[in-house]
């Protein structure tokens, strides 16, 4: 909980541009946590996004490996968070050579153990055609995600519906989803579900 709600704060001074304020609460944190063995990959990463947005890539690049290194050590047993973060930088090539075709793999891997944040990788990995095919069953992840509460995966359905991606268009289905993701905070969802009550799609015009 601690890690997270570091992240959190961090994240906020980072969209605000405020990096040396971003970096001087982390090290403050990473101290402290240091000293009580709590060191986990998620504040590796963390450090890594704080560094990025301040532009020295060197010092990003050592937290990321770290990162990656740490994540990795549950690869083999099969747990699932283990396998979906280090898809996640393999997808992206954080810290690690990018590898589209094992980020997805370890994505399946992680998704068949209910893992729902790659579940919904799936469907990206799907739209887009990164590490397979392009293909139809985007939709499919991204529904399945969906009921299952994945904020990403509400809005990206909805436009699915709101595009006809895979299916028939469907305006109020799209207004459905996009209005379920911004209940979770989602800022694109909030924008397109504005857009929605601009031009009257899915809702009455407003």
């Amino acid at each position: 909980r601690a890690t997270n709600l570091l992240e959190i704060e961090t994240n906020y001074y980072i969209e605000t541009g405020e990096y040396d304020k971003a970096l001087g609460i982390f090290q403050q944190a990473f101290e402290k946590l240091s000293q009580n063995g709590f060191i986990t990959p998620t504040l590796y990463r963390t450090r890594g996004a704080i560094y990025t947005a301040k532009k020295d890539y060197q010092k990003a690049i050592e937290s990321y490996e770290k990162a990656f290194e740490l994540y990795s050590l549950g690869v083999d047993e099969g747990f699932p968070r283990s396998l979906f973060s280090t898809a996640y930088f393999l997808q992206n090539g954080y810290g690690v050579i990018q590898d589209l075709e094992e980020a997805f793999l370890r994505y399946e891997e992680a998704a068949a153990l209910g893992h729902n944040d790659a579940i919904c990788a799936l469907g990206e990995c799907y739209e887009y055609g990164q590490g397979t095919r392009q293909d139809q069953r985007a939709l499919h992840y991204y529904e399945k995600a969906a009921y299952e509460g994945n904020s990403l995966a509400k809005y990206k359905l909805g436009r699915f519906y709101d595009l006809g991606y895979g299916c028939n268009e469907n305006y109020p289905k799209a207004f459905h989803w996009y209005q379920e993701a911004a209940k979770d905070g989602l800022e694109v969802a909030i924008t397109a579900m504005a857009t929605c009550y601009e031009f009257g799609r899915g809702i009455e015009k407003d």
